[in-house]
């Protein structure tokens, strides 16, 4: 599991921002909040909440997750591996920012001024990415027992998911659920096959009772 990691908003000037950083930005997909008091206000306040929900998580003394049935700790479980897959993508898309020429670009066309604000941007992408799987992470082993891994390394130094099932034991029944989308539930020592759209799809309806 990733060590303990803090997204930290990075310093910004209160000096306004130069119109081709609003276009170099613009250009590449990234929002730009014209006014900086609203950009640091805006960044407080995430990484606050951030800061929140992962120390909620990652309290020892919080109670551990349960689930009504083996339908509903399924769909939730099923849930979380993809999110988890999506901070993955996250962390990957955010190192390959942070390892491209942004900030060399930003350099030559704006100078060291907005090369500086591009790199900060990219770093602090690169924490919160980092914070959101380490969170996600936080959740699934609070829930589920893991067999597996959940985060491998590939040859290229990008993030992927490893195969793993994720079970959840009530006592009077047990269910899991794999990154093969493979769920079943053993109640009264009978097992039964569980089909994960069905009961994603019950969640999403309101049907199933977390």
């Amino acid at each position: 599991m990733w060590g303990s990691i803090m997204a930290m908003a990075h310093p910004f000037t209160d000096k306004l921002p130069e119109a081709g950083l609003s276009a170099f930005l613009g250009a590449t997909g990234m929002p730009v909040l014209t006014s900086p008091a609203r950009l640091k206000r805006a960044i407080a306040d995430a990484n606050a909440s951030l800061l929140e929900d992962l120390a909620d998580m990652l309290d020892p003394s919080t109670e551990t997750v349960t689930f009504s049935s083996g339908e509903a700790a399924i769909a939730i479980g099923w849930s979380y591996i993809d999110d988890l897959e999506a901070c993955v993508s996250s962390v990957n898309a955010a190192l390959h920012t942070l390892n491209s020429k942004s900030v060399e670009v930003a350099r030559a066309h704006f100078g060291n001024g907005i090369a500086n604000r591009v790199r900060l941007i990219n770093e602090t992408t690169l924490d919160t990415a980092r914070y959101m799987l380490e969170y996600r992470i936080s959740c699934i082993s609070r829930a589920f027992a893991i067999t597996g891994k959940l985060i491998e390394m590939d040859a290229s130094g990008n993030l992927t998911m490893g195969p793993f099932t994720l079970t959840y034991d009530a006592g009077s029944f047990r269910a899991t659920v794999g990154t093969d989308q493979q769920a079943w539930i053993v109640d009264n020592e009978t097992a039964r096959q569980v089909s994960v759209r069905e009961v994603t799809a019950d969640l999403a309806w309101g049907k199933l009772v977390v």
